[in-house]
């Protein structure tokens, strides 16, 4: 399975309210994190994430399938999870 470049950099944008989400899309997002938090394929790894002009490490779920992170994934409604555990819109 190959990465997007434009669904990775959409999933971005839409966690950081860039591109703004709307509420089905965020009731699918939140489906989808809910199966991968108990997938096993998926992983925890930790990331800098910057708050107020402060860098903090924080977890974030990620999927040892694909290598995309969990949550910007599900943020966009074209992305597939790599072994079909989610489903079809």
């Amino acid at each position: 399975m190959s990465i997007n470049p434009k669904h990775i950099a959409e999933g971005w944008a839409r966690k950081l309210n860039v591109i703004p989400t709307d509420e089905d899309l965020k009731r699918l997002s939140e489906e989808r994190m809910k199966i991968c938090e108990s997938c096993p394929f998926s992983k925890k790894s930790k990331v800098l994430k910057l708050l107020n002009g402060e860098a903090r490490e924080i977890s974030q779920l990620y999927c040892s399938v694909c290598h995309c992170p969990c949550e910007q994934k599900s943020l966009v409604k074209a992305e597939k999870c790599p072994k079909g555990k989610w489903q079809e819109e």
